[in-house]
């Protein structure tokens, strides 16, 4: 009986699951990071001017009222500080609502 609950406990153990989640929120985290460095020096007014429109987008993905997709394709496409500055504001902002979202998520009384 004793081997039993040894061989159970081994098994259930060898069952863990690896938390995808936790991998892609460090990923998140960790883009949105390197975004926050490269705003601190921006080097073109395009880039300032797409940061606002990424992150803008961003939480209208995110589903939070009152922001809406203000991606200009043209300048996206052409211009390397309009760009980056878009990418970089889109994952800090995205990385942010991620945050806020889970906490609310852990603090809701029932799951869904």
């Amino acid at each position: 009986m004793k081997y039993l609950s040894i061989i159970i406990a081994l098994m259930l153990v060898g069952c863990s699951t690896y938390d995808y989640d936790a991998h892609n929120r460090d990923k998140v985290e960790r883009l949105a990071n390197e975004a926050r460095q490269r705003d601190n020096n921006p080097t073109k007014y395009a880039y300032n001017q797409a940061s606002i429109h990424g992150c803008n987008s961003a939480k209208a993905d995110g589903g939070i009222l009152g922001y809406r997709n203000e991606k200009n394709v043209d300048s996206y496409v052409k211009d390397e500080y309009y760009r980056t500055g878009y990418d970089d504001g889109y994952k800090k902002c995205k990385a942010e609502s991620d945050r806020i979202d889970d906490a609310f998520q852990s603090s809701a009384p029932y799951r869904w």
